[in-house]
């Protein structure tokens, strides 16, 4: 069926089992879905690989080329790697094993109550007293709230009391900077 204006294309069936409609086109056009794609070179190579390879290439592998070139041998970047990565491993094993030993003498030690963490020896004390009375801010507005009636004694979670109790300590270390 052809005229003046063009080509007609008449009913066919997609890949997909639907039915195309009888359309008039320009002469040689070929539906998209009809054209061959394009295959890059990496395509092609891995389609090969998934496929067994191009014929009278059963058996061989598809390694690197460069192992295949050498018989099979490392090179030496491959071998300077490979030991960067079992040194590397040694380390992780190791460090594991102290941080094993590091907890079996936590768990060895008494259980005590815990010490409060010492005030580090260098820092300016002008900036400890400051550290020290925003703390103090902190739970004479806590202190505020339960006097207020906004928080229930019994309400308090772990931190908080913690925080209430710390009070005495915290005023002691003030009184010794003497600031």
């Amino acid at each position: 069926m052809s005229g003046m204006q063009g080509d007609f294309v008449g009913g066919t069936r997609r890949a997909d089992g639907s039915i195309r409609k009888v359309r008039q086109v320009k002469a040689g056009y070929t539906p998209p879905d009809e054209q061959k794609k394009f295959d890059t070179a990496a395509a092609k190579f891995n389609n090969y690989a998934r496929s067994g390879g191009p014929a009278g290439m059963a058996g061989l592998s598809l390694g690197k080329p460069a192992a295949l070139a050498k018989g099979g041998q490392k090179t030496k970047n491959q071998i300077k790697n490979d030991k960067k990565k079992a040194a590397a491993l040694k380390k992780k094993l190791a460090a594991a094993d102290g941080l094993l030993e590091a907890e079996d003498a936590e768990a060895a030690a008494p259980t005590s109550a815990p010490t409060p963490p010492a005030p580090a020896a260098a820092t300016d004390p002008a900036k400890r007293a400051k550290n020290l009375r925003k703390k103090l801010k902190g739970i004479d507005a806590l202190q505020a709230k339960i006097d207020g009636g906004e928080l229930a004694e019994a309400n308090l979670d772990a931190d908080q009391k913690k925080k209430l109790a710390g009070k005495a300590d915290i005023l002691a270390e003030l009184e010794q900077l003497g600031i």
